[in-house]
């Protein structure tokens, strides 16, 4: 199970690579209290992504914009690199369900669309 068993929007989750497990600590003296995601090696596995993208924030053509999903990564670029970061902030920004649009992990490169 992933993120507290979250279905649908939540306020948002911490991204700890398993090459610095201790981060998890400081991450959570740090008030964010977000369910905590681990990355093997600071990489997404096809489990994180498919998790990540059902979550992804949808609003109503109308609306105001709607609520993003907050993503706080813990380390430098070093230990999680851009481009999972990239594929989190993708994942996890909304769009009207009118603009929907799927981005592939190609279209990222070093965490910037193309």
């Amino acid at each position: 199970m992933f993120g507290w068993g979250a279905t649908n929007s939540i306020l948002g989750f911490s991204f700890i690579s398993t090459k610095t497990p201790e981060l998890a600590i400081i991450a959570a003296s740090l008030g964010k209290h977000t369910p905590m995601i681990f990355l093997e090696n600071g990489e997404l596995d096809e489990g994180i992504y498919t998790f990540l993208a059902e979550l992804k924030p949808v609003y109503q053509k109308g609306q105001n914009g709607g609520s993003s999903i907050h993503a706080f990564i813990n380390g430098t670029e070093e230990i999680i690199p851009f481009k999972p970061q990239g594929i989190i902030d993708e994942k996890l920004g909304f769009v009207s369900n009118n603009e929907q649009e799927i981005i592939s992990d190609e279209e990222i490169d070093d965490g910037h669309r193309y």
